[in-house]
């Protein structure tokens, strides 16, 4: 079990799909090689001397990787984002709305909105990235993955409630062994 894992949100989609429900569409990443983050980004991860890089198979993380001059790293389904059912898959919320009827109690918590929009379940979609962490090895971990992956990630050790925080595109979340609660 990993000492210590980086998690990075995967760079910015193009901009057709920003603010929108992509959960396993493969859509690449936009983003100039030389922006600052990416630079900064760049000196920050250099410097920590992973033991194992990770990413979720779908080209918008694979491709964050590369353009950070990370060439190895292993791919794993398990921390792709959570599967969107296909009127939502690559949508945003008012494309949505424009198709089907939105229940008066979607919004009443997590499991409900993830009943409606998603394919799998939220428990389902738990169980698979707890699948992936019993998978990974390593003490100093990357793993470049998806928002909602990382949501995961700071409930189970961090205590978080789920999606309580939003995480940009190529914001870093590190958890230390002591902080695990899994």
């Amino acid at each position: 079990m990993f000492k210590k894992i980086t998690l990075l949100r995967h760079a910015p989609v193009k901009k057709r799909y920003l603010n929108s429900f992509n959960g396993w569409i493969d859509i690449d990443i936009e983003i100039a090689y030389n922006d600052k983050k990416i630079n900064n980004l760049k000196k920050i991860l250099r410097n920590n001397n992973f033991d194992r890089i990770y990413s979720s198979d779908l080209i918008r993380c694979k491709n964050t990787l590369k353009l950070l001059e990370f060439e190895k790293f292993e791919v794993m389904k398990e921390f792709r984002e959570i599967a969107f059912k296909d009127f939502a898959e690559g949508k945003n919320f008012d494309d949505i709305q424009k198709s089907v009827k939105i229940p008066d109690n979607a919004f009443d918590n997590i499991e409900r909105w993830s009943d409606f929009i998603a394919k799998e379940s939220y428990e389902e979609f738990i169980k698979r990235i707890k699948r992936g962490i019993e998978k990974i090895e390593g003490k100093n971990i990357l793993l470049c993955t998806h928002g909602g992956v990382i949501a995961v990630f700071a409930h189970l050790y961090l205590n978080q409630n789920l999606f309580s925080k939003k995480i940009n595109y190529l914001d870093l979340l590190v958890i230390n062994d002591s902080l695990k609660q899994y």
